[in-house]
């Protein structure tokens, strides 16, 4: 046997912060017809998320929510541990595709992480989360002037990815493509 192979070989097929003792128990799959007036499928971040905006609105809400395997499972479990303002896929793809809403979508993203980080804190949530801010790389010198240009449209996202870099770099680097 390999020696990778042989060094994962009683490892379990999770993300490390699912492996641990104090998970609650699943819950057996529904069994009859249920009857309510919000069901949510999906127990991810936007499925949990959704059910309990709902439930500080309206208390007295009947809601549903379900899940194929374990609530926290899916993207939301394995995502690495980020938490990201963008709602579009990467900032340029938000300005290529949606260039009216590009400033709102932006807007959005932030009030989304800063209310997501509001529940946690207002529910003592101990999701572990650091805040360490974000870093782009250009793969190519010449992207520069294009990213530069493409970042002007987004003031917003500019002043924070320059200001990271400021803080972060201690000193003036320039990466080249192999």
């Amino acid at each position: 046997m390999q020696a990778h192979i042989e060094a994962l070989k009683d490892s379990k097929h999770c993300p490390l912060w699912l492996d641990h003792e104090d998970l609650p128990a699943t819950l057996p799959a529904l069994q009859k017809d249920e009857h309510c007036e919000l069901l949510i499928v999906g127990g991810g971040f936007t499925g949990l998320w959704a059910a309990l905006q709902l439930k500080e609105r309206n208390p007295d809400s009947d809601i549903i929510l379900i899940e194929k395997t374990f609530i926290g499972d899916g993207a939301s479990g394995r995502n690495g541990g980020f938490i990201s303002e963008d709602l579009a896929h990467g900032a340029e793809n938000m300005v290529q595709r949606f260039p009216v809403e590009a400033e709102k979508l932006a807007e959005l993203g932030h009030q989304n992480v800063k209310e997501f980080l509001n529940t946690l804190e207002r529910y003592g949530i101990d999701a572990r989360y650091e805040k360490v801010g974000e870093l782009k790389l250009l793969p190519m010198l010449s992207m520069l002037n294009i990213y530069v240009k493409f970042m002007k449209k987004i003031k917003q996202q500019a002043t924070m990815l320059f200001g990271l870099i400021k803080r972060r770099c201690k000193r003036k680097f320039i990466l080249q493509p192999i």
